[in-house]
């Protein structure tokens, strides 16, 4: 008979999550998975074949958290809520947040994932739903820019925890500026979407190292 493994998938997927959130992405091993579960690596290949596809899950994962804090009602803006959510989820998940830039063979598809999903929360804004899908695109780029600004100095530690209201503060105040701009500018010729084409997906550039 088969013997039962003491640890599920879900088991090794949360380890791994953690062994990221506290290590770092170059620390994501079945060793250092068995550490975190208190286990040997027996768990981690009975439930996977291998480690690619364990990275996978554990970015699916992540991914979902991240959607998740992008997603709760800080305000009664859905827009900010995004900005606001991704700030957080770098204070909390400082090293996934760097995982997310340095790893984008595992992470593209996550964010284009992402990006669909914030586009339909900003969609649920009366004024913001009226907006061409290229102009609610380039919107959320153009907030993009500055939240992955701000997140890295959350990352490497430039923002101490007592500023760290005061980011999301000025975060609020970009993106009502950005929003307000969107809605009340005329509207782009079809040309001008061709060639804007580029700037109405979210991308992040990808850093050098992450601070300890």
């Amino acid at each position: 008979m088969v013997r039962k493994t003491q640890f599920s998938a879900e088991d090794v997927v949360q380890a791994g999550f953690m062994v990221v959130r506290q290590q770092g992405i170059e620390h994501l091993t079945a060793r250092n998975v068995a550490r975190e579960l208190g286990a040997s690596t027996a768990p981690v290949y009975s439930n996977f074949q291998n480690m690619e596809e364990l990275e996978r899950e554990v970015f699916a994962r992540a991914a979902e958290r991240l959607k998740t804090y992008a997603s709760e009602p800080h305000t009664d803006n859905a827009f900010l809520n995004i900005g606001i959510g991704v700030l957080r989820y770098a204070w909390d998940c400082p090293r996934w947040y760097h995982a997310f830039t340095v790893r984008t063979d595992l992470s593209h598809a996550h964010f284009q994932g992402l990006t669909t999903h914030f586009l339909n929360q900003m969609t649920q804004d009366a004024e913001l739903g009226t907006l061409h899908p290229q102009e609610l695109g380039l919107l959320l780029h153009k907030m993009a820019i500055f939240t992955h600004g701000m997140a890295w100095d959350i990352c490497l530690g430039h923002v101490p925890e007592e500023a760290l209201e005061v980011g999301i503060r000025l975060m609020e105040e970009v993106g009502t500026v950005l929003s307000q701009d969107a809605i009340s500018r005329p509207p782009r010729t079809e040309e001008e979407y061709a060639s804007l084409v580029p700037f109405c997906q979210v991308t992040t550039q990808k850093p050098e190292s992450l601070g300890d």
